[in-house]
């Protein structure tokens, strides 16, 4: 039953998380004082980026579902296989091709992952996943602490709808939406703090 719920919800989750995260946000905005303390607003954006991450992942794996990068939602296919490939390149001392080249940065990435996940490619995935949630995380409770409970839902449901179709992928988005969700967190730091090493830090990880 638990593994037919899953296959369920991640059919297309890219509608339906938006969607689920925009009501939580109004209902938040409707409810005077909702998670106007830290600890269950921590608690709170966790579990749900933790749900928005895992789920269509592994929805794809129970359902055996194919992503145009991703067979069956693990095997690499198109560039993902050519990334894989450069990884694995990595892990073998072997020099970068004139493809991995072109995304050296997430080739080394890839292959931190691999040697972390002991070459497993569908724990390395799972550990990719993690990151995409920890920097989604990151990004909605500095929107939240900011603006309140509503901004920081509305920021899980935009990340988390577009990591819902990428992170069961080995694609360079997933090394550059941890950089871009790293850099917006410093930039915003920057401008609340009005520190010029914060701005230049996050301007150049952006």
């Amino acid at each position: 039953m638990p593994a037919t719920l899953v296959q369920i919800l991640a059919i297309d989750a890219t509608p339906w998380l938006a969607a689920a995260f925009v009501v939580l946000a109004l209902l938040a905005a409707a409810i005077p004082g909702a998670f106007q303390n830290r600890l269950p607003l921590i608690i709170g954006l966790l579990a749900l980026t933790a749900a928005a991450v895992l789920l269509p992942l592994f929805g794809y794996w129970l359902a055996g579902r194919t992503h145009p990068n991703a067979i069956a939602g693990l095997l690499p296919w198109n560039d993902a296989a050519g990334y894989y490939g450069c990884a694995l390149s990595v892990l073998d001392g072997e020099g970068l091709s004139a493809f991995c080249q072109r995304r050296p940065a997430y080739s080394l990435y890839l292959a931190g992952l691999l040697r972390v996940a002991g070459s497993e490619l569908q724990l390395a995935l799972l550990l990719q996943a993690a990151l995409n949630g920890a920097a989604i995380f990151v990004t909605a409770y500095g929107a939240a602490r900011r603006w309140g409970a509503g901004a920081g839902l509305i920021s899980v449901a935009i990340l988390a709808s577009f990591m819902a179709t990428v992170s069961v992928t080995t694609l360079t988005e997933n090394l550059g939406f941890v950089l871009g969700a790293g850099g917006l967190v410093l930039f915003l730091s920057g401008t609340e703090h009005r520190s010029g090493l914060l701005l230049a830090a996050g301007a150049f990880v952006l």
